[in-house]
Order: C-alpha cells, then sequence, then structure tokens
C-alpha cells in the first residue's frame, strides 16, 4: 500500500482486481450529526450525486455511522473527471434538489431495517453521537437547506477526506475540496444505564454488545466468541444458523462490537445464557495458544485474499480518518500475532463490564423461558424515576380532559417538566435534542432518549403553553412522518 497526497487531501494506493475503484470518503457519517439532522449525511450523498452527469460507469454514495463516502469505478479517465464533478458540486451544492432528494431518501427509508448495532449504540447513549445510528424519527423532508448546508462546510472539507484508489493515481487528477480540519466523533454521554444489563425486546434475534479500546485484542474477542458460539450453538446443539457480528466507532479511540444471531422465542434464553458464557469463559480463562494461532491465520488468508483487497483498503482509509496511522497488512498481522492471552482475557473482562443483551420478549411463554440469564440483571421492565419538577409556571390540566388528575406542566428559564401519575418528567433546555408534532401533540426528546408528549388540549392556556415552548426551542421541531402522510392524503383528497 502507497500513501501519497493530492492537493493536500491523503490518498492510498492499494491494488486491486477490475477496474480502477475511488473512493473518496469523509469522516462524516451519522454520529456527527444530531437527532433533528440525523438525515443529512444521506441527503448530502442524494444530493451531490444526484446532480452528476449521467454515466454508463458505475457512481454512488454511501453513508454509515462515521463515513459519507463518494464511489466511483471505470477508466482512469472516468474516476478522475467523476471526482471534479463529486469536488465542484461539494463547493457549489445543488440545494434545489434537497425536495426531490428528500422524497427518494424517505422511500429508500421506508424499506430499511434498522441495524442492530445501532439498535444497541441507542439504548446505551440515546439519541447523540454513536447512538444516532438506531434513531428513525425525524422524517428527511423535514431537514433545511441551511442545516445540509452548515454540515456539508463543516465536514465535507480537505483536512476531513481520504481518497482511497485500488491502482495507479488518474493523470491529472485533482481534488479541490474545502479548506477545514478533521473532524473527530463525540458521543456527547452516555445514558443512566447499569452495566451489564439484559433488555427484552420485540424481535427475533439474540445479540450482545460490549465496548472498549479499539485494536487487534477487540477484534480478536468477537472472531473467538463467534468461532464458540458457531460450534456450539449450530454445530453441537442447532438451535441457531448465522452467527453475525458488527461495530461501531464510538470516537476517542474507543468502538462497540455487537454479536448476534436469529433464532425462535424457545431458544432465546439458552443462547443468550451460551453467549455470556463463553466471554465469561475468555475473561477467566483465556484462549488456547491454537485458538490464537487460527484467528492469525483466518486474517492472513483474508489478507491474501485479492477478493478482499478493496474492503482492506477501505478500513485502512477509516483508520486514518479517525486520526490512526493506515496499517498495510504485513504490519496488521505483526499485531495480530502479538496479542497474548493474557491481553484477550483483560479484553474480555472489560467486555464483561459493559455487555448489554438484547433477548426477544414473548409475552406469552412460560416462567422459566422467560428467566433472566444468570448473572445479568433484567431490566427491561425498569421504569422512569421521579425528577422533580421545573420552577416557573405551572400549566394545570382542563376539567373536562379524560387525563390524570396530577397532570400539569411547569415551564420556566431553566427547564420543562410535566407530571403525569404521580411521576414528573424533567427537561433542561440545553438537554432537548428534537420536538416531534403529531396530531396536535408536542413530544419533547432528550439527549438520553427519554421523551414525553404534551398535549395542549389537555391543559389550560394550552396555547399560551405552546408558544413559550417554540419561543424556547421552535428550531428543534419537526412534523412526524404520519402527520405529513395525513397532510398528503388530505391534500390529494382535495
Amino acid at each position: 500500500m502507497q500513501r501519497i497526497s493530492v492537493d493536500g487531501v491523503p490518498v492510498l494506493l492499494h491494488p486491486a482486481p477490475g477496474p480502477l475503484s475511488a473512493s473518496l470518503r469523509f469522516h462524516a457519517g451519522i454520529a456527527f450529526a444530531d437527532l433533528r439532522t440525523h438525515q443529512v449525511p444521506h441527503l448530502l450523498e442524494h444530493i451531490v450525486i444526484g446532480a452528476l452527469p449521467k454515466v454508463r460507469h458505475e457512481v454512488n454514495g454511501t453513508t454509515d455511522d462515521s463515513t459519507l463516502s463518494f464511489e466511483v469505478v471505470g477508466t482512469p479517465d472516468e474516476v478522475r473527471d467523476t471526482l471534479h464533478e463529486i469536488c465542484a458540486a461539494i463547493h457549489d451544492l445543488p440545494l434545489g434538489r434537497l425536495d426531490h432528494e428528500a422524497g427518494v431518501v424517505g422511500a429508500e427509508d421506508a424499506g430499511a431495517d434498522l441495524s442492530v448495532p445501532g439498535d444497541h449504540a441507542t439504548m446505551r447513549f440515546g439519541p447523540n453521537g454513536a447512538g444516532l445510528v438506531g434513531v428513525e424519527t425525524v422524517p428527511a423532508s423535514e431537514t433545511t437547506a441551511e442545516q445540509v448546508e452548515t454540515f456539508a462546510k463543516r465536514l465535507l472539507v480537505r483536512g476531513n477526506a481520504v481518497l482511497a484508489l485500488t491502482g495507479s493515481l488518474p493523470d491529472g487528477l485533482r481534488l479541490d475540496l474545502p479548506e477545514g480540519p478533521r473532524a473527530e466523533i463525540r458521543t456527547r454521554r452516555r445514558r443512566d444505564l447499569l452495566l451489564p444489563a439484559l433488555i427484552r425486546r420485540d424481535h427475533d434475534a439474540v445479540s450482545m454488545s460490549f465496548d472498549g479500546p479499539a485494536g487487534p485484542s477487540a477484534w480478536m474477542v468477537t472472531g473467538l466468541l463467534m468461532e464458540r458460539l458457531e460450534e456450539s450453538l449450530r454445530h453441537q446443539r442447532g438451535i441457531t444458523y448465522a452467527i453475525d457480528n458488527g461495530h461501531l466507532e464510538l470516537g476517542e479511540g474507543r468502538i462497540m462490537r455487537v454479536i448476534g444471531t436469529g433464532t425462535t422465542h424457545r431458544h432465546a434464553t439458552a443462547i443468550a445464557q451460551e453467549m455470556l458464557d463463553e466471554l465469561r469463559d475468555l475473561a477467566d480463562r483465556g484462549p488456547s495458544q491454537e485458538e490464537l494461532a487460527q484467528q492469525c491465520e483466518d486474517l492472513a488468508r483474508t489478507l491474501r485474499d485479492e477478493r478482499a483487497a478493496e474492503d482492506f483498503l477501505h478500513a485502512q482509509a477509516d483508520r486514518l480518518l479517525a486520526g490512526e496511522d493506515p496499517l498495510t497488512p504485513e504490519e496488521m498481522l505483526a499485531e495480530a500475532k502479538a496479542v497474548s492471552p493474557e491481553s484477550i482475557r483483560l479484553t474480555a473482562r472489560e467486555a464483561l463490564r459493559t455487555t448489554l443483551l438484547f433477548v426477544p420478549d414473548d409475552e406469552g411463554a412460560e416462567d422459566d423461558r422467560r428467566k433472566a440469564v444468570l448473572g445479568i440483571p433484567d431490566r427491561s421492565f425498569e421504569g422512569n424515576e421521579d425528577e422533580g419538577e421545573a420552577g416557573g409556571t405551572t400549566y394545570s390540566r382542563r376539567l373536562l380532559r379524560r387525563v390524570p388528575r396530577d397532570l400539569r406542566v411547569v415551564i420556566g428559564d431553566e427547564a420543562v417538566s410535566q407530571r403525569y401519575w404521580g411521576v414528573s418528567s424533567r427537561f433542561a433546555w440545553e438537554d432537548i435534542v428534537g420536538i416531534e408534532i403529531e396530531d396536535g401533540t408536542y413530544e419533547l426528546f432528550r439527549w438520553d432518549g427519554r421523551s414525553t408528549v404534551i398535549d395542549p388540549r389537555d391543559l389550560r392556556r394550552g396555547d399560551e403553553l405552546v408558544e413559550r415552548i417554540l419561543a424556547r426551542a421552535g428550531h428543534l421541531t419537526y412534523r412526524s412522518a404520519s402527520d405529513l402522510e395525513s397532510s398528503e392524503d388530505a391534500g390529494q383528497a382535495g
């Protein structure tokens, strides 16, 4: 692998079979947005690609948790010319395409499933930083041109980009990007979730996540767990098929890793228990030398495989975006061979301290199938604690509304609170990340994922209350997908 620079943008060159492939990558994925703007990276990808001239060679864009990238495959001249057009579109964003591309993104989102890693991240962090990957709240059509432009000016810049090429540098290539520094993911804070924890969810998969420092020990722990679980759960017990894994970048040199498998509810607790037991065994006894050697051999085989060369190149480009030096295949293999059983034990012990297990919840199951996984507290049914009320003006319930007698909203300079069935939710203004409007109600979302729905029709002087909320946080409001659909239906009917 060769590293050079073009117009101040790092370029990694690594041979791979097939035509020349270029990936212009920015550290500008979903984790760099906030709840109100988390659709912006995906929209930016569409806006730039949609404005390019129609060509016969392959041009595409992708957005994930940490990276927004533009992919071009073709002849050297085709790759060069398209990269020039992408850079030009970034300089002068065709924001007139926003409404059109918001419709395309909305249709794409309607058929997409949220990722299991995203679901775990949102449970851990709430809708901020990496936790935004598991959020589906704000419709793309509620994103403004100003939000898109602000995000692009901050992140689609020279110091925050890397170009990965699977061949030689095309003649005359320029990367004329706006000036700007490299950006870092900052997951603001964690939810107050006691770990380790088990959460029962309405889905058909068992999954386990843990986080810690990035590095070879982290991915080796994942690889060792997957090998052991496939042997025990598939080959020996026959209660699952494929074991999958994923990861999310958390910033500051940390990653969250996830292992999961589909299953029937009948086997869910047994699978979760096996996942936990194998992780405990790695933490207590560590791996055998044979297991470590096999992990290194598997890595060496992958690095020799020409079909994996492009994925390897992209992974090294992403390391550079995250502020780490890219590795050659030889350096990566050397790092893996240096991992000791003791380092695996230490990594597994930290993983145990941060374990989050998702297990399918079958309400009709017998008690023995709903029992907690041994050694992990079941926090599925822990309710919201009373947070106390804000100081300020009180808006009490209307007498003829069918709502709890203690319903009241208090709004002040520091916070807004709502009391409902004996529990108060308190939202400091600085902690509110979004306000969803649906059918006349206002749902306030806090950075940690807690929310409260205020219905002004239930309250005396409700219109005045809404005016005060919008005066403080109107820039965080958006209409829900169902509200937008109702408006469209009404317009068509009219």
